[in-house]
């Protein structure tokens, strides 16, 4: 049996091992750059703690398919979402997630987020009229994203009509603003001095805008249930579901308000932020490649008369906009790597055998390494959104949609994909629809933060007709 000292290492420093290769670019380009003369498994240090990366998309679905029996989401990581007060179904682990997970997903396929299809056409509107107004000039794509995905959230997990988009950002969104980087600063920090007494004022703005966000949520908690205990037309929103959630084998088990509050903290922080990066990329690469452009019109236009998707079912119409959103969680994910660590001794099956690997050892899943590796998907390098299309897919082209860790895999796949997923065709179809795009930069470098995305991506909207 193969031990982890027996893999291969790239070169290190004594004592710091690879901390500091890792901070002069990011962690994400650090074991990318690492990954194709190291193989499949390979091992890090940290400070003297050894790091198990996998880089091979067999042993990643081990992994991913062996949570949360054998691995759990890195406690790094999990240890700061969760001070920052996202204590939801994302950093639960072992009896606590199964249990909020049955009842975040009976929230999640209720009725009442079916019903708020009509609200979120409604700002789907909104924003079209918004991108009118800025006909000529150079947007800020993400930032106008932020807003447009932060107002179908309020309103499908909140019941609030934040109209952020004609009014600007409001308390609550500010506060959110600052728990993104807050998180990402924090994980990076070698030592977690703040849980010793020691607090900067960036620590202060970040645990102030945590307490601002934990009221505001509370209250609309309060008011919902108020509103339930008055009501029999059922819930509404996202957080009404929630409260009213139960397990179908014991009636009696819910999600507590706790519980309630840091989940729908942890949907408003995911919702806004990853699909605003996902639309984002989507109306990047179809500003750029004609031929990618051109399918998305003509598929709106088939799928629908008026300016904006009118219901799910036309969603369905819409294949090559799934695919693009496809080819941009492939090409361009929001996460790179998936943090993990093992909860208890286990082994890894490989070609050349069984690895060790020892409880507590952190394991980094490159999720964007093995997506855009030639043996799992053909011509990883090129944009192509037929490769998620069967009748379309070229022939003999390498596809592995098993692969696919967009929305991450196995037990715990991200609940809340539909919903991204329908967001992210209302503005595909509504854009290449309704407006001609230019790019009005040259180049678009990747930003690197808790999550990636497009940095500085700017794009000229011109009406049509």
């Amino acid at each position: 049996m193969v031990q982890l000292r027996d893999l291969p290492q790239p070169k290190g420093l004594p004592v710091l091992g690879h901390v500091v290769a890792i901070s002069r670019t990011n962690v994400y380009e650090a074991l990318e750059g690492w990954a194709p003369s190291q193989g499949p498994l390979f091992t890090i240090d940290a400070l003297g703690r050894r790091i198990l990366v996998v880089h091979d998309g067999d042993i990643a679905r081990q992994v991913i398919r062996a949570r949360p029996t054998k691995f759990a989401r890195y406690r790094v990581m999990r240890d700061v979402i969760e001070e920052l007060g996202g204590k939801g179904v994302f950093t639960a682990e072992g009896d606590a997630w199964r249990r909020q997970r049955r009842l975040v997903m009976a929230g999640f396929n209720s009725r009442a987020l079916l019903a708020s299809f009509d609200r979120v056409s409604e700002i789907t509107e909104r924003f079209r009229e918004h991108l009118a107004g800025q006909e000529g000039r150079a947007v800020d794509v993400v930032g106008e994203l932020m807003r447009y995905t932060i107002d179908v959230t309020g309103a499908v997990a909140l019941g609030r009509d934040f109209d952020t988009i004609r009014r600007g950002p409001d308390v609550l969104r500010r506060h959110l603003q600052v728990l993104f980087p807050a998180i990402a600063r924090r994980m990076s920090i070698p030592l977690p001095y703040w849980r010793y007494g020691v607090r900067l004022p960036i620590d202060r703005k970040a645990e102030s805008s945590v307490q601002a966000v934990s009221a505001i949520i509370s209250d609309l908690i309060r008011e919902a249930r108020t509103r339930l205990e008055s009501a029999d037309d059922g819930p509404r929103n996202l957080i009404e579901a929630l409260l009213l959630a139960r397990d179908d084998d014991d009636p009696t088990v819910m999600l507590s308000d706790d519980e309630v509050f840091s989940n729908v903290l942890t949907i408003l922080l995911a919702g806004e932020d990853t699909t605003a990066n996902t639309s984002a990329w989507m109306l990047h690469f179809a500003s750029r490649i004609p031929r990618v452009f051109e399918r998305l019109r003509a598929e709106a236009e088939e799928a629908f008369d008026g300016p904006v998707l009118p219901s799910h079912e036309a969603a369905r119409k819409l294949p090559y906009t799934a695919a693009v959103a496809y080819e941009v969680g492939r090409h361009r994910p929001v996460g790179a790597i998936i943090f993990l660590e093992a909860i208890e001794d286990t082994e890894l099956q490989t070609e050349r055998g069984s690895v060790f690997v020892p409880a507590n050892t952190p394991v980094f899943v490159m999720i964007r390494a093995i997506m855009n590796d030639p043996r799992n998907f053909g011509r990883p390098h090129e944009f192509l959104p037929e490769r998620w299309l069967d009748d379309e897919r070229p022939g003999g082209l390498a596809h592995s949609p098993k692969l696919d860790f967009s929305f991450g895999g196995g037990p715990r796949i991200c609940p809340g994909r539909p919903l991204a997923l329908l967001e992210t065709a209302m503005v595909a179809s509504m854009v290449t629809k309704g407006f001609d795009l230019e790019p009005a930069n040259r180049e678009v470098h990747e930003r690197v933060g808790f999550t990636l995305g497009p940095d500085d991506l700017r794009l000229r909207f011109h009406r049509r007709g």
